[in-house]
């Protein structure tokens, strides 16, 4: 289907007055009454010529790859599918039994009702099909007909469509890819159906990821399905899909029978590079054509009435060195005739189909994706029609495309070979044979000569037509959306749309969803929205299973979100819409809001969530950063965006998941498909160039993070999935992602995650209201749900296992009000259950016009004899009087809601919502002097006191600094007043003049509400400082601090009492009787605090430091120093390491080493017993072994480096060893060493 940009389509909610009731009841309860009802609308003309994209379903395929691959090995494993579910079949009770004559597990609500009793029922969407490229009508009775979704299983009507069953069992392979009757006389009640499903034109082996395990036969005419064994591979059953395999039935594009033999059954299927041929119905099979092939090409067989067999092999992935592909043609099914193409026929196809008039069967037409041929059997000549073929070679919608093969049919007419009917993304008609333009037709798929809109009550996407035998103007149709009927498939009255098309979709529950909302939090809400595969977006607002939904997007649906006001949609690579409810609360079509028009900015699939506190603020993931707004209201467009960045590991990745908290409120969450996770402490209000933190990721996957749920009671307590299989699915942090555990639990097949367990796409927290929580997690064979999380202990339990069965789960979304559960499939469309649940209340508000003004909202019941009773709390005190489901507030607080619900037996509390409606910041009243009181003072330590003017936060000694001529540094802070008065201490005072105390520049100090600090200061005392000490001095041990070394470079403190100048190296010298060495540098690190470096110590011995003689230092007063030296710390050098270059080291004894500590890299000499080959082994100081490191070839006196810089400082000890020596050092890791 094309990518194209919404057609604005009308959804009215009609919301009625509440109802109040008291009927003598206290507390009184208010329910409201929803009505719903859906309203067309043309799209608005600027929206609608906002342009058109083509949609490229190997964009789609890529996706998916990435999402399920092995992330080590790159590819989806070889036969995954098969084993998870085997492994789901023998530990996850994946299909329980059903009971006799509940056929179906899946029904339509207008089939016959099922006699189990379900806990999950099918919410449709009831009136859309999904993606169908089997189509069949039975040959005896034309009011049945089978259908098949290439992930949803086989369906069947006896009505004509008016209603469907599910005839394929939920164990049942579900991927139909062909379908053929056996219209032979006493035959007609056998059918075959192929499963496995070629997409796009993607020759590699990850491409075909839709892939299957045999064929299956029904002798019922189509009620009922049994796997033919000698078609699946051997030792597996019809629930196993095989992938990236090359088994014969894995990948089958159709079926064929020759009606024409009366002896068995001769029946063909187009595999993969070649055709496979039975005569027993598959019980025994041959590769009759292309047994050498190497290729995974799209085939396609058709068989004359009379027997003659033709047959296509494409050649777009290498047949390899015997290649056969092309064109072929048989008598006998056995032996083969190439038929050579004529010039101008592409000389590489992504596939090649055949369509036989049957008025003339030795016309056949080839059509190729961009090309359409007819030959003449008879004569052996070709007609080249491809001009009339109105291929588009842009981005347009009206014409032919085929998406590189993805949708490819021709067919001829039954009773008059002049009219030829080519399938791509739309249904052309030509009634001459495509000999002119004049006489083709647009008559599916889209509407012609309107960019935005579909062809009525036909999909894009062509991939099968069925003519009825009574009337061959009658024609079904199958596509992406389904199945769809026409009772006159030559109609031309109408030039804009020929044909008069019928949806049959009632019921046939086949749809492909990608992601759905629901209202999350009022109790009985219908409103449910989701994205689908190749099926834009849809929206219902009715209970009845069988409620129409209406289109509300376009293209690729994608992700959906329902808000308080707001329904927002988006489409493939991004884009994204806004409607709005008006003063009626009638939804009304806002504006296109996507951040950037820049597709490589997003996934295929592009995430976004909304704050569900403040849901005005939506957020948007994006490669390298995510775009938020703080009221989505305003309908930002490009550039009006607020980008939050992260660190460098962020860059170029696109974020895969979102969540933000509800308790507190603002947490923001959000991984990528690296497996990297990011965080945000408050987005409220937030502003740009706020950027993320990455958090430790410590035994997580490099995968595809598929969802994020933030529980809604604890903001630190996150479940992360991934969905790539082969990797440890489920993970959960209790500290807000300082640390991880798995609990993927009985999930797995083995603690590593590697073996058969199930891809995890999605993930949801409901509240019980109890002071538990259901756990849930849609994985690619089910539903599945926990109450009790016990790391890898966890027992996941499959919820809905005889309605939703094995599909894949896509999206799951709880509403903790009611216990309601609503799960998306990926085949089968979405499912709903309630669980028990005590009163969970939740709240949440908008800003409003008027300033410090907010609405917050509590929740409404639409159910009768739920009603419910409101109070509303501030900073945990009732508010008199405020007993509606809103209040709105104008003053700061915390708010809360306490609301009891008709027959729950507790009244429930909310999550807390906090204001802060004062919006000045605090000043610093004063700064007096302290201690002592007196202005002039000699002392070299003195204390200010500091008042503020309102209680302040994160008051700590980097908060002040002084100033003026004299010079000190900032001590203790301590608390005299909490939150208010602080005595700051300043010491080491030096200089004549003015000590003034200031408040830092870069203050983080806020009030309570978050404020910042004005820098105001009302009121200051200073000290004038009178000097006339000398500073004295100590020299302490620096680095290494133990007073015995074996380094060859030391560092001393010198450390003043005070601010002094006129300090270089030139007034040290080493202590008399020290060993040999040199003073190498002197920095300052802090006021009058010094480090001294000695280094070239070549021999042991007392190392000391003394002041020389002539040193010229001095403090700021001008008061010299005369080298009192309070403290004099020295080295005992002992066993010195000499540089690791002295040649003498060829003979060296044991492990040395160049500098120790170090910042990372260490260079290091081992004795002559270890030339040659030996082990490296690395610990730290937990025992636990961070490096192994084999050497090769080492020769006497080399050097070997070792890299740490890498790991954290701290100790750690190197073993060497080769079996005939071992040796060991303690190296000291440090990034600060020099």
């Amino acid at each position: 289907m094309k990518k194209l940009f919404l057609t604005l389509t009308v959804l009215s909610v009609a919301l009625l007055i509440a109802i109040y009731f008291n009927r003598n009841q206290r507390p009184p309860y208010h329910v409201a009454v929803q009505k719903t009802s859906v309203n067309s609308a043309e799209i608005v003309q600027s929206f609608r010529n906002q342009g058109e994209e083509s949609e490229n379903p190997d964009e789609r395929i890529d996706y998916e790859i990435d999402m399920l691959k092995n992330p080590e090995t790159g590819q989806v494993p070889a036969y995954i599918h098969q084993r998870e579910l085997a492994f789901a079949k023998k530990n996850l009770n994946l299909i329980k039994e059903v009971r006799s004559g509940a056929a179906g597990n899946v029904r339509s609500a207008a089939a016959a009702t099922s006699t189990q009793t379900e806990d999950f029922i099918n919410r449709g969407p009831y009136h859309i099909g999904g993606r169908t490229r089997a189509l069949g009508l039975d040959v005896n009775n034309e009011d049945i007909i089978l259908a098949g979704g290439v992930s949803g299983g086989m369906w069947r009507t006896t009505d004509g469509g008016a209603s469907w069953t599910r005839t394929t069992a939920l164990e049942q392979h579900p991927a139909v890819s062909a379908l053929v009757q056996d219209t032979r006389s006493g035959k007609t009640n056998e059918w075959y159906y192929s499963t496995g499903e070629r997409r796009g034109n993607s020759a590699t082996n990850n491409g075909d990821i839709y892939v299957g395990n045999g064929i299956y036969k029904s002798t019922d005419n189509g009620a009922s399905w049994t796997l033919i064994d000698a078609t699946a591979v051997v030792g597996t059953s019809g629930t196993d899909v095989i992938l990236n395999n090359r088994a014969e039935f894995a990948l089958i594009d159709d079926l064929a029978i020759d009606l024409s033999n009366t002896e068995g059954t001769e029946i063909y299927a187009a595999g993969s590079s070649e055709i496979i041929r039975s005569t027993d119905g598959f019980e025994t099979w041959d590769i009759v054509l292309g047994s050498e092939n190497t290729g995974r090409n799209f085939t396609d067989v058709a068989i004359t009435s009379g027997g003659k067999v033709y047959a296509t092999i494409a050649n777009s992935s290498f047949n390899g060195a015997n290649a056969v592909d092309g064109f072929f043609k048989s008598d006998d099914g056995i032996t083969w005739t190439e038929i050579d193409f004529p010039t101008g026929f592409p000389t590489t196809s992504t596939r090649l189909e055949l369509g036989i008039d049957p008025s003339d069967e030795d016309r056949i037409y080839v059509l190729a994706p961009n090309n359409l041929f007819l030959y003449s059997d008879a004569t052996g000549t070709w007609s080249d029609l491809t001009p009339r073929l109105d291929v588009i070679t842009d981005d347009g919608i009206n014409g032919h495309d085929a998406q590189g093969g993805y949708n490819l049919l021709v067919t001829v007419h039954p009773d008059d070979p002049d009219v030829v009917y080519v399938g791509g993304i739309n249904l052309l008609r030509s009634t001459d044979g495509f000999t002119t333009d004049a006489n083709r037709s647009q008559v599916g798929g889209y509407r012609p000569g309107n960019c935005c809109r579909l062809y009525p009550d036909q999909h894009p996407d062509q991939h099968a037509t069925v003519f009825f035998p009574s009337d061959a103007n009658k024609m079904l149709s199958g596509t992406d959306g389904g199945v769809a009927v026409t009772d006159d498939n030559l109609a031309a009255t109408n030039t804009i749309t020929p044909i008069d098309w019928t949806s049959l979709n009632n019921g046939y529950l086949t749809t492909q969803f990608y992601h759905i909302d629901i209202h999350n939090y009022d109790l009985g809400d219908n409103q449910i929205s989701g994205g689908l595969q190749d099926n834009s977006t849809w929206a219902v607002f009715d209970p009845e299973p069988d409620a129409e939904w209406t289109d509300v997007g376009t293209g690729d649906g994608a992700f959906t979100a329902i808000t308080y006001n707001s329904l927002v949609v988006s489409s493939q690579r991004g884009n994204v819409f806004r409607y709005e409810t008006d003063e009626n609360r009638v939804y009304q079509f806002e504006a296109n809001i996507s951040p950037t028009s820049d597709d490589n900015d997003y996934l295929f699939i592009n995430p976004y969530t909304y704050n569900p506190v403040h849901q005005d603020q939506l957020f948007i993931g994006a490669r390298g950063r995510v775009f938020t707004t703080n009221d989505v209201r305003t309908n930002p467009g490009n550039g009006d965006w607020i980008e939050i960045g992260g660190p460098n590991s962020l860059t170029n990745q696109n974020v895969s998941a979102l969540a933000v908290s509800t308790q507190p409120e603002g947490v923001l969450y959000f991984a990528t498909r690296s497996g990297r996770l990011y965080k945000v402490d408050q987005v409220r209000d937030i502003e740009e160039g706020v950027e993320a933190v990455e958090l430790n990721r410590d035994g997580l996957p490099v995968g595809n993070v598929s969802s994020i749920t933030v529980d809604p009671n604890d903001a630190d307590k996150v479940v992360a999935t991934f969905s790539n299989y082969e990797v440890i699915s489920v993970w959960y942090t209790e500290d807000g992602g300082d640390s991880w555990s798995s609990i993927s639990g009985n999930l797995e097949e083995s603690p590593s995650g590697a073996g058969a367990g199930p891809s995890v796409r999605s993930s949801a927290i409901m509240p019980d209201g109890n002071g538990g929580a259901y756990y849930f997690v849609g994985t690619s064979v089910g539903l599945f749900m926990t109450q009790t999380l016990d790391g890898d202990n966890t027992v996941w339990t499959q919820q809905g296992v005889n309605q939703i069965g094995n599909v894949v789960v896509s999206t799951v979304r709880v509403r903790p009000i009611e216990g309601v559960v609503v799960a998306s499939t990926h085949g089968n469309g979405v499912f709903k259950a309630t669980y028990e649940v005590g009163t969970v209340p939740n709240i949440n508000y908008s800003l409003q016009a008027e300033p410090n003004t907010a609405l917050l909202r509590g929740n409404v019941s639409f159910v009768e004899g739920k009603g419910m009773n409101y109070q509303w709390l501030k900073d945990g005190v009732v508010i008199e009087g405020e007993t509606s489901n809103t209040l709105l507030v104008t003053e700061g607080g915390d708010y809360q809601l306490s609301l009891a619900i008709q027959g729950n037996e507790n009244r429930g509390f909310s999550n807390t919502v906090s204001f802060n409606f004062d919006g000045t910041g605090p000043d610093v009243s004063s700064i007096t002097r302290l201690d002592p009181t007196d202005e002039n003072t000699t002392g070299t330590t003195v204390q200010f006191q500091v008042t503020f003017s309102e209680s302040v936060l994160n008051v700590d000694a980097t908060d002040f600094e002084t100033s003026g001529d004299a010079s000190g540094t900032i001590g203790d802070v301590t608390v005299v007043a909490e939150g208010t008065v602080f005595n700051v201490t300043v010491n080491n005072i030096g200089g004549n003049g003015t000590l003034s105390l200031d408040v830092a520049a870069s203050t983080d100090i806020t009030d309570a509400v978050g404020n910042a600090f004005t820098g105001t200061v009302i009121s200051e005392e200073n000290y004038t400082i009178q000097d006339g000490t000398a500073p004295t001095s100590a020299i302490t041990r620096g680095t290494p601090m133990d007073e015995t070394t074996d380094q060859n470079r030391v560092t001393f403190t010198v450390t003043f009492t005070e601010a002094v100048q006129n300090v270089d190296v030139s007034d040290f010298a080493l202590s008399a009787g020290s060993p040999s060495a040199a003073l190498s540098s002197v920095t300052e690190t802090s006021a009058g605090v010094y480090a001294v470096e000695v280094i070239d110590i070549v021999e042991d011995g007392t190392l000391g430091l003394d002041f020389v003689a002539g040193q010229d230092i001095q403090d700021n007063a001008g008061n010299v120093f005369d080298g009192t030296v309070t403290t004099d710390e020295t080295y005992t050098i002992e066993n010195v390491i000499t540089s690791i270059d002295d040649p003498l080291l060829v003979n060296v004894q044991r492990i040395i080493v160049d500098a120790n500590p170090s910042t990372g890299l260490f260079n290091l000499a081992f004795p002559n017993t270890f030339i040659g080959d030996f082990e490296m082994r690395v610990v730290d100081a937990q025992g636990r072994v961070t490096v192994v490191r084999e050497v090769k070839g080492y020769t006497s006196g080399s050097q070997v480096e070792l890299n740490l810089t890498g790991s954290p400082d701290g100790l750690y000890i190197l073993k060497a060893s080769n079996g005939r020596s071992a040796a060991s050092i303690k190296l000291l890791k440090s990034s600060s060493s020099r």
